[in-house]
């Protein structure tokens, strides 16, 4: 036995030489009965249900007569080789979970469009019909139609960013992109209350990017402070700090948990249900905010407490057309 083995089996060379091989082993152990009779073998063993791993390779040992004097013992240790094929595994199985996961949500989105589409028109036809009548139950069924529409759009566009690289990248203004976000929100935020204040940086270059991509990302979170900030003033702005430029929005809404804060980029995540179910949404508004934010190789993070409102910084590389 050399220090290696002494190491695996636990014990001394001195102290065990001469004792049967199946007492060697610590406790009672079945692999010193599964090779008793073996002679020649090369196979992996584990010492423990969870390792560590050796690949045992048994050889006869013959004397100079060619009779057979005793077995060679061999154990290689393979433990990390072992780990690494698991990792690779279970990343396997999640690789295609998600892909799973991902094509049962684009089916039963794609099948969703039909019945909505024909709800829709059931609707129109029934507010017709009715001239007028019973118009609060047609107005609170058209919202939870336009609601799931939503849903089933917003899971279908968080499908399609995952699912395909950056295209059509052109050089942008983020300041026009901005003043087009404000304007298509500017009746919700007076619906609510809300008050939108942009402050743009004026000398602001542009940027390479996919211009509908961040007008969706930056809509996802002025409607998310509008949401939030019933009756009080959303600062936007626009700022360049050496080769990126960032976007700000800050609002003084209800704000965010310390305990929330951390998952608020997690798709289906809600750190609010009650607000969240009466907004109609999945959560899946930042979740998709962030994937773009991401593909256009910038970041995007939070400052909140509660009852101080919020905001949500992002920050886009300086990369140019050309």
């Amino acid at each position: 036995m050399n220090s290696a083995a002494e190491q695996i089996l636990g014990c001394r060379e001195k102290d065990v030489r001469g004792i049967v091989a199946e007492k060697i082993f610590p406790k009672p152990h079945p692999l010193a009965k599964q090779f008793v009779d073996v002679q020649e073998i090369k196979t992996e063993i584990a010492m423990t249900a969870g390792g560590p791993y050796y690949e045992l390779q048994i050889m006869p040992l013959q004397s100079h007569h060619g009779v057979l004097a005793g077995r060679l013992c061999m154990f290689y240790d393979i433990t990390e080789r072992k780990q690494v094929e698991q990792q690779r595994l279970e990343l396997t199985v999640e690789r295609e979970r998600v892909r799973l996961l991902q094509q049962f949500i684009s089916h039963m989105s794609h099948d969703l469009r039909t019945p909505l589409t024909s709800l829709k028109l059931t609707q129109y036809l029934l507010r017709k019909d009715l001239a007028g009548q019973h118009s609060d139950r047609l107005d609170s069924l058209e919202g939870q139609t336009r609601r799931l529409t939503e849903m089933v759009e917003s899971m279908l566009t968080l499908l399609r960013l995952e699912g395909n690289g950056l295209e059509n990248l052109f050089d942008v203004d983020v300041n026009d992109i901005l003043r087009c976000v404000i304007e298509a929100n500017q009746l919700l935020a007076t619906k609510n209350g809300a008050q939108l204040q942009f402050n743009p940086n004026e000398d602001l270059p542009h940027i390479l990017a996919n211009k509908d991509e961040l007008i969706l990302a930056f809509s996802n979170m002025v409607v998310n402070a509008i949401h939030y900030t019933p009756g009080g003033e959303i600062s936007i702005s626009t700022v360049q700090e050496n080769d990126r430029i960032g976007v700000r929005v800050r609002d003084r809404g209800i704000g965010i948990s310390a305990e929330d804060l951390p998952h608020i980029f997690e798709r289906f995540y809600r750190a609010d249900g009650a607000r969240g179910t009466q907004n109609g949404g999945l959560g899946l508004g930042l979740t998709i905010t962030k994937t773009i934010i991401d593909r256009h190789s910038g970041t995007i993070d939070v400052e909140s407490q509660l009852g101080q409102g919020s905001e949500f910084s992002v920050w886009l590389p300086l990369v140019h057309a050309g």
